[in-house]
């Protein structure tokens, strides 16, 4: 009987969990540095070419996926890769405040066009378009 019961209750659980499937941000995909504007907008900023030669530094070969919990950060050529959990704490049109464990600052994911405005206030612009 009590077997019955569980198998019921784990039913009703997967049941009612599934009607409250989360719905698509939009954010959602595999999406890869766009680094020529990234570079530009810092020029226009101001930045030394050494602070450019960092930029192509770090983030040529970016990519970052984004499914429904996680957010995963890899740069093609480096075997270790980062992955982090993410909440949305809110949304204005098809901008997102995301939360995660790396900043106590939450991050702003901007749709724009086909691409991704990253406004991160550790990590400045980042600007990815979608794969």
């Amino acid at each position: 009987m009590n077997k019955i019961l569980s198998v019921i209750f784990i039913a009703g659980s997967l049941f009612f969990l599934g009607g409250c499937k989360k719905e698509a941000s939009g954010l959602e995909g595999d999406w890869a540095i766009d680094l020529a504007p990234m570079i530009e907008h810092a020029r226009s900023s101001g930045a030394s070419e050494a602070d450019i030669a960092k930029m192509k530094d770090d983030f040529t070969g970016g990519r970052m996926a984004i499914d429904g919990h996680n957010i995963r950060f890899s740069v093609e050529g480096v075997s270790t890769a980062a992955t982090v959990e993410y909440s949305v704490l809110s949304q204005d049109g098809n901008c997102f405040n995301i939360s995660t464990k790396l900043s106590t600052t939450p991050a702003r994911y901007c749709i724009v066009d086909s691409g991704l405005e990253v406004h991160d206030p550790n990590m400045g612009l980042a600007l990815y378009k979608k794969q």
